[in-house]
């Protein structure tokens, strides 16, 4: 979550830098922005019970979460490809996308963490 804060604050500051203004953002006119937020609240949602429901977790609910949240924001996507910057996110989502299916899971199995020789999860857990 802090990652996309601060990467959220480097396109706003890189956006003023060449010259843009916070106001044109109000101008924009994306076609179901619900879509985003359906897909954020799924994937916000899943992490935030993935304690009290396990199964979330370690089970095959998790990735099918995953999967319909993404399917949210590809459609999303999708009805807005004419807007300036939206095949940058499209490539995002494939980059995210590639790395949870090489991982088998988000952000990263415990069998991957094995694999590379991880033995502490104590930075993953406190996302530090």
């Amino acid at each position: 979550m802090l990652l996309a804060v601060v990467l959220l604050l480097v396109g706003v500051v890189a956006g003023l830098a060449r010259g843009g203004k916070l106001a044109n953002i109000s101008g924009v006119r994306f076609r179901h922005p619900w879509l985003v937020f359906v897909g954020l609240a799924l994937q916000v949602g899943a992490q935030a019970l993935s304690k009290p429901i396990p199964a979330i977790q370690r089970g095959d609910a998790g990735p099918v979460i995953v999967a319909v949240s993404y399917a949210f924001i590809v459609a999303f996507v999708a009805f807005n490809r004419r807007l300036p910057g939206t095949a940058f996110m499209g490539a995002g989502l494939l980059a995210n996308v590639i790395v949870i299916l090489a991982n088998g899971a988000m952000p990263v199995s415990l069998s991957a963490l094995h694999h590379a020789g991880i033995r502490s999860l104590s930075g993953l857990q406190s996302g530090v």
